[in-house]
C-alpha cells in the first residue's frame, strides 16, 4: 500500500501507459493501483523464491510461514487487477 499510496502522490491524476493517439482524450490509470500491483508482484517473487530456499533446505515451518504470505500476495494481486472503474470508488 506505501508504494501506492507514493505514486498517487507522484502523480494524483493518474498515469499515462501509453502515447495517446492525436486529438483523442488520454486515458490515465490511478497511479495507486499501478503502485500496488507492482508491490504485489515484487511480493510474490519474494515469497516464491522464499518457499523454494525453504522447500531446497527442509525448513517445514518457514516453508509453512512463507506459503501463508505466498497466499496473501496473490490475493494482493487479485485485488489489485480489479477494474479501474472499482478503484475509482475509492479514489478521492
Amino acid at each position: 500500500m506505501a508504494v501506492g499510496f507514493y505514486l498517487y502522490l507522484q502523480a494524483p491524476e493518474g498515469m499515462l501507459l501509453y502515447t495517446p493517439v492525436a486529438h483523442k482524450p488520454a486515458h490515465y490509470t490511478p497511479s495507486f493501483q499501478i503502485g500496488f500491483f507492482v508491490a504485489a508482484v515484487a511480493q510474490i517473487a519474494l515469497y516464491s523464491s522464499l518457499c523454494l530456499l525453504a522447500l531446497l533446505l527442509s525448513k517445514r515451518e518457514t516453508l509453512r510461514k512463507a506459503v501463508s504470505l505466498l497466499a496473501v500476495s496473490c490475493v494482493l494481486l487479485g485485488c489489485a487487477l480489479l477494474p479501474e472503474s472499482w478503484w475509482a470508488l475509492a479514489s478521492p
